[in-house]
């Protein structure tokens, strides 16, 4: 039996008897789609444009209509009509607030239990803020039994601050002025804003009060040579003698390393060094140098610090020098683990692959361990293949391959011993590679390995012969299967992010065969990350399954119409935006990352800014216009074209750069000259080990899976991929 745990609730819902709790259902992959052509369903979408046109009177109305047409979605409907009255600037906002909010009161018990309450309560927050600052100002009376209810739903130290800083509001419009001070007081202690800060020295200036913050402050008496320095910072910064206060620095830190300055002096000086380094003029880098060697006289503990952070920063250079230093005095103590794994990867970020052997080494043999241990070996047998000692390599890659833990890197060792082995023009390769296509068919190197042994081709991968026979019988709860109905209902009619919110919570214990037909239903209703999701799990589970047919499931032709006008304004391949989009977001418009990133293409707020200001896309409201997909792809196509020119059409460099973030890619890309010897598109499998050196895992995975992602939608489309010495020279800017 299959459960999927949803832990939601359903205003549909019902007091289920042991008889109808549970529910079955039958899944076939010859099940129909459901049609949404319905006039009821078709006010649902039309509800959606309202809002993403920011037709704000109109979908107010529309909100409130299609409220009491589908109860079992109100909180997603609720949430709607929410950000429409708050997109109103006139009296009818207040009144249309008001309006939402009251709905919001009458069904909030199951509000409570839905999916949509995380951000249903935001919204309710937002509308709760906008409508007291509306009343506050005209209509002040009715304010505080606003101000009562959303002191009942929101308790934090930043809302109770609000909620007195507009007691003080009322209390001041009333002419008790004491009483306002003293709710400005108490709101000041909860949460430090400056508006409050601003209203209370203003009100005691009109108050005359002789309360200033200098009576609460304690005299802070430092020692006599902690307050030499302080003269000698001051002397040096104001004489901009930086060098002089870099040597003050270091020695003020070595002597108080727990002084009152001591994170000050040590962050400015961090401030000064990368401030050399981002300057290109010879004079600055001297400076760097300087610095450099001044923070080498660092107590060792210190040097640790310094050296991780240099190494964060992708300043190899730096971070090795000073890691090779401080294992001159920690070598045998407890951090020489981590002075060991920076130097190793500093010392392959910048080439030197002799020392990041020897470093390397080191930490295998005397630090396994430690949780880096494999990521260690990898780098060890990338460097052995840099070095051309490929048998030293291959038996770190084999032995990588039988340690117990090292699954993560098992698909990149498989590789990286394929190429050593054929370094050798061992016959063992052939095996390795067939056995690797086996394990990984879907893979960017499963590909690109398929195409050398066949000619230099991919060809469409065949069919599953026994797919129409595919079935499973699905066991739900009553309350899972609502969900799941909600979803169904939110994804056909373009709601995505509400539908996938509603899957939030899906158990990890669906077998394979579910996972494919629960994810065809899911695709079908535009509920791409899930069926993204789902068909990956279910093809690394059962190996059998694997197959273009379910590939395909994991390859949507959302938004294409869209993505091609915008690539070919831009001079692109529409196909690598649709796969960078697939690993962005997987066509989810909402998406968000823990980074902030929006959209389609997952854009940064100052990227978006900067690009919108590239394209003079005035009148923009940014953030929130950066989820619409047009104005998402417009300036994501643009974005990622900017990122290809700027590192010379090489795809997978411009691809990384969209990662990681230019800067980092550039500093990467000028520590490493050697590797951009090629044109373009004539970089052979040696000139891609660069994806596996980078420092940035997330960003090695990235550029593969686009990559990959490339390749599988040509086949999907019927197409066949040459191999020219790489699978992505087709994809540089059309001309």
């Amino acid at each position: 039996m299959i459960w999927i745990l949803f832990l939601l609730g359903s205003q549909s819902g019902f007091a289920a008897s042991s008889k109808d709790f549970i529910v079955k259902e039958k899944l076939s992959w010859n099940d129909k789609v459901k049609e949404s052509s319905s006039p009821k369903e078709s006010g649902l979408r039309h509800l959606r444009e309202l809002y993403l046109s920011k037709k704000w009177p109109d979908c107010v109305e529309s909100a409130e209509k299609n409220l009491l047409a589908w109860p079992q979605i109100q909180p997603w409907i609720l949430q709607v009509e929410l950000a429409c009255a708050q997109g109103l600037r006139s009296k009818t906002s207040r009144e249309s607030l008001v309006r939402a909010l009251n709905s919001f009161e009458r069904y909030k018990v199951f509000c409570f239990e839905s999916p949509a309450w995380k951000t249903l309560r935001a919204s309710v927050q937002r509308s709760q803020e906008a409508l007291i600052e509306l009343l506050l100002k005209e209509e002040i009376q009715s304010a505080p039994k606003w101000i009562e209810r959303y002191n009942s739903l929101f308790d934090d130290r930043e809302s109770r601050a609000k909620a007195m800083l507009w007691s003080s509001v009322i209390a001041q419009n009333q002419r008790q002025m004491p009483e306002a001070e003293n709710f400005l007081e108490q709101s000041l202690s909860l949460f430090e804003t400056k508006t409050a800060r601003d209203r209370l020295n203003s009100l005691r200036l009109a108050l005359n009060s002789k309360k200033t913050e200098a009576q609460n402050l304690k005299l802070d008496i430092l020692p006599e040579a902690e307050q030499r320095f302080e003269e000698r910072f001051k002397n040096s910064l104001h004489n901009n003698d930086l060098i002089a206060f870099a040597e003050d620095s270091v020695v003020y830190l070595n002597q108080f390393p727990n002084g009152r300055r001591a994170k000050w002096a040590q962050d400015k000086l961090f401030d000064l060094y990368f401030g050399f380094s981002e300057k290109s003029d010879e004079k600055f880098s001297s400076l760097r140098l300087k610095t450099l060697n001044l923070m080498e006289r660092l107590e060792p503990n210190r040097l640790v610090d310094f050296a991780r952070t240099l190494h964060r920063r992708a300043d190899f250079t730096g971070a090795l020098q000073l890691s090779e230093k401080a294992l001159m005095s920690l070598g045998s103590s407890t951090d020489a683990g981590v002075l060991l794994y920076v130097a190793g990867r500093s010392a392959q970020m910048t080439g030197d692959y002799r020392k990041a052997r020897r470093y390397f080494e080191m930490y295998v043999e005397g630090h396994s361990a430690l949780e880096d241990i494999f990521e260690v070996q990898f780098r060890l047998g990338l460097t052995h293949l840099r070095m051309a000692s490929y048998s030293s390599a291959v038996a770190v890659f084999e032995k990588l391959l039988t340690t117990k833990g090292s699954d993560k890197y098992d698909l990149l060792s498989r590789y990286w011993l394929v190429r050593s082995l054929q370094k050798m023009e061992n016959l063992r390769a052939l095996d390795e590679i067939k056995a690797l296509i086996a394990k990984y068919p879907f893979s960017y190197y499963g590909l690109r390995l398929q195409a050398e042994i066949n000619d230099g081709k991919i060809e469409n991968i065949p069919a599953l012969s026994n797919l129409e026979d595919l079935k499973a019988e699905q066991v739900w709860t009553s309350f899972q299967k609502a969900a799941w109905d909600r979803a169904l209902l939110l994804g056909r009619n373009s709601w995505i992010a509400e539908s996938l919110a509603e899957l939030s919570n899906v158990s990890q214990s669906l077998n394979a065969g579910s996972k494919v037909l629960l994810a065809k239903k899911a695709s079908e209703n535009k509920m791409y990350p899930m069926a993204i999701r789902w068909v990956g799990e279910a093809l690394d589970a059962d190996p059998n399954l694997q197959s273009m047919d379910l590939v395909n499931l994991g390859l949507p032709a959302a938004y294409f119409d869209q993505i091609k006008i915008q690539a070919e304004k831009q001079k692109l391949n529409p196909i690598l935006v649709q796969s960078l989009i697939r690993q962005e977001s997987a066509f989810n418009e909402r998406a968000t990352s823990t980074s902030k990133a929006m959209g389609l293409m997952q854009l940064i707020p100052p990227t978006a800014a900067e690009v919108a200001q590239d394209l003079r896309l005035n009148g923009l409201d940014l953030p929130d216009d950066s989820y619409l997909p047009g104005v998402n792809l417009q300036m994501g196509t643009f974005y990622i074209a900017k990122m290809i020119k700027q590192f010379d059409g090489v795809i997978p460099l411009g691809l990384a750069a969209y990662n990681a973030g230019p800067t980092r890619m550039e500093i990467f890309r000028k520590a490493r000259p050697d590797l951009w010897t090629d044109a373009p598109g004539q970089a052979s499998w040696d000139q891609e080990i660069w994806f596996d050196e980078l420092p940035w895992s997330e960003t090695s995975f990235y550029v593969k899976a686009i990559l990959r992602n490339t390749i599988l939608y040509r086949l999907q489309a019927g197409q066949k991929v040459q191999l020219n010495t790489n699978l992505w020279s087709d994809l540089v800017p059309v001309p």
